[in-house]
């Protein structure tokens, strides 16, 4: 999310600018398109269940998992970044969204 309209359904759920919607009612999301085909076919007025992540940071930085003091990587040699996960309920309608790239932790390799 690039940016999250203060008061509006998706705010009061908790939802913020630079967090990654990951699903909707269940169907994965990667991309704007994704979201757009999970969300389009839901009926207005319908309770959603939205899964998103939100990056640990520090100072607005990314925080790596650490492993023995060291960030600790994936199996293809890029960092793995420190995330939470959750779940917010909102009513099929407005959102007050504005999708996008938004924050992407970045993959560098250590």
């Amino acid at each position: 999310l690039v940016n999250v309209t203060e008061g509006s359904p998706a705010w009061q759920s908790g939802l913020r600018k630079f967090d990654q919607i990951v699903s909707v009612n269940g169907a994965k999301v990667t991309s704007t398109q994704d979201f757009i085909g999970a969300w389009g076919p839901i009926p207005e007025g319908e309770e959603v269940t939205i899964k998103a992540r939100r990056y640990v940071t520090k100072d607005g930085q990314p925080q790596p998992v650490l492993e023995n003091g060291k960030p600790k990587l994936d199996e293809n040699g890029f960092v793995i970044w420190q995330a939470e996960d959750f779940e917010v309920k909102v009513i099929r309608g407005f959102l007050g969204v504005n999708l996008g790239q938004g924050f992407v932790p970045p993959r560098f390799e250590r």
